[in-house]
């Protein structure tokens, strides 16, 4: 019986990665950068899984209970029993909004100075490092510090509209956060879904998308303000596009970036709901 729950565990978790894959219902659960390694784990399983038919009438050589059999089954289980779905509104006041000011979101950018560029890129090790003599200011100094978001609000600055596609929406994001002033009455465009919090002034709602670094468990509510008139008929979960100027608007946060929007039209949730890291 254990040889048999072996060879159902291994083939079942291999078919439900593999089902995911072929979907792209897997997108709803990693970030798509980990996908090579779910690949692979789905031919090691199936490889596993030969091996326990092969010694199927062999004992086993660590013996598992059935509580351990059934919690190695219960990923297959839920799978088979739960359709998959993405994040929706209905989450997003549990897990919480992330904005920053532009205050803070200065405070926070730093670029890693001269030897701590070399130990990321493995010209130095950090016991090189260490062991090292003293640095000089120069090479202690931060690189630039702003520097790629400078680039970055350069471009915005030269660009008729400001557009938020998947692939830029978080750098685009964290460059209107931080430079909200220079980039003032720019026209901008966005989409993602209505969400309201309580501490949002009133007639405001944020333009909402969830950002994932990992997996759904990490992922974040993102977004900006939004003043649409007659924003009430709008229902919380709603995927809409906005156009506007960019402008600001004072919250507990401080003063966010938010569009005064000169039109807005409700459209379809993406097949991709996320947008993610570009590191």
């Amino acid at each position: 019986m254990g040889a048999f729950l072996r060879i159902v565990i291994c083939f079942g978790t291999a078919l439900m990665l593999m089902t995911l894959v072929v979907s792209g219902q897997i997108g709803l659960f990693i970030n798509p950068r980990l996908l090579p390694f779910v690949v692979v784990g789905t031919v090691l399983l199936m490889l596993l899984g030969m091996v326990q038919i092969w010694n199927v009438k062999n004992a086993a050589l660590h013996p598992v209970g059935k509580w351990g059999y059934l919690m190695l089954l219960l990923p297959v289980a839920a799978y088979l029993f739960a359709q998959p779905g993405e994040l929706d509104a209905s989450m997003a006041s549990k897990k919480g909004v992330n904005y920053l000011s532009p205050e803070a979101m200065q405070q926070q950018q730093r670029v890693l100075t001269k030897e701590e560029t070399e130990m990321r890129q493995g010209e130095r090790s950090p016991e090189e490092v260490s062991d090292s003599n003293p640095s000089t200011d120069a090479d202690t100094q931060p690189l630039d510090a702003n520097s790629y978001y400078d680039d970055l609000l350069n471009e915005l600055k030269s660009a008729n509209v400001i557009t938020f596609k998947d692939d830029n929406y978080i750098d685009r994001l964290t460059t209107v956060q931080m430079y909200t002033d220079e980039l003032s009455d720019k026209p901008t465009q966005i989409k993602g879904f209505v969400f309201r919090a309580k501490d949002m002034p009133d007639d405001v709602i944020l333009v909402s998308r969830y950002a994932m670094t990992c997996c759904a468990a990490d992922a974040s509510v993102i977004g900006i303000f939004a003043s649409i008139p007659g924003s009430d008929s709008l229902k919380e979960g709603d995927w809409i596009e906005v156009t506007g100027p960019l402008g600001e608007v004072t919250t507990n946060q401080g003063q966010l970036p938010r569009i005064k929007a000169v039109e807005y039209r409700k459209i379809e949730a993406p097949k991709d709901p996320y947008v993610y890291a570009n590191y």
